[in-house]
């Protein structure tokens, strides 16, 4: 069976943290990190954007031909 990548977006919230950590407990799914500003984290790689921007989206994600799944939970903002 071939390793799984999972990129997980908005990775330093509440529920990308939590997603970050079981993934990279498991052991056998390599996980990327995006956020505006990464935090250290052991055994994942990291990715510095601003999702909201799409140029810059499209040349920091278009080389990631290995990620299988993608993780992203919207936010509601407080008013």
């Amino acid at each position: 069976m071939a390793r799984e990548t999972a990129l997980i977006a908005g990775a330093t919230g509440l529920v990308g943290r939590t997603l970050s950590a079981y993934f990279t407990a498991q052991g056998n799914v390599d996980v990327i990190g995006v956020a505006r500003r990464p935090q250290s984290s052991a055994g994942m790689r990291w990715i510095a954007i601003d999702l909201t921007n799409a140029g810059e989206c499209r040349r920091r994600l278009a080389s990631l031909a290995d990620v299988t799944q993608v993780y992203y939970e919207i936010g509601r903002a407080h008013v």
